[in-house]
């Protein structure tokens, strides 16, 4: 699978809650990081990391639904770069919302070993989830 490809599937697999086939796509020493000012906000390692982030955006969004809208891969063919629109509810407010990101994703041996989002409205995210009023 190419890179942009890896990314894709990762993405369906996770919207089908097929959990154990998207972590077969993380690399065992995987890193991830989540802005400071989200209430899933840290640094998430390995592949308990990884499966720590899922648990973590669970516990404070529902009908979380991202959708790729495009992806373009580095000449190196290990980074990623992902355009993701998301829609979800807020589990403490009931609240829906919507909003985009770009993602960085880099690749080792073909597996997803980072990925690091930039939101575009994280006042938004922190407001429906109840951490502003």
């Amino acid at each position: 699978m190419s890179p942009q490809e890896i990314i894709f599937r990762f993405y369906d697999l996770v919207v089908k809650g097929d959990i154990a086939g998207a972590e077969a796509l993380v690399h065992p020493d995987f890193h991830g990081e989540e802005a400071a000012s989200l209430p899933y906000a840290g640094t998430y390692k390995g592949l308990e990391g990884w499966r720590r982030l899922l648990a973590n955006v669970g516990s404070v969004f529902t009908e979380f639904m991202p959708t790729v809208e495009y992806a373009l891969t580095d000449e190196t063919g290990t980074r990623v770069i992902v355009m993701v629109g998301l829609t979800g509810r807020s589990i403490a407010t009931s609240e829906r919302f919507e909003t985009s990101m770009l993602e960085l994703w880099e690749l080792r041996d073909g597996l997803i070993s980072l990925v690091r989002p930039y939101y575009w409205d994280t006042h938004l995210l922190r407001r429906v989830s109840g951490m502003e009023g």
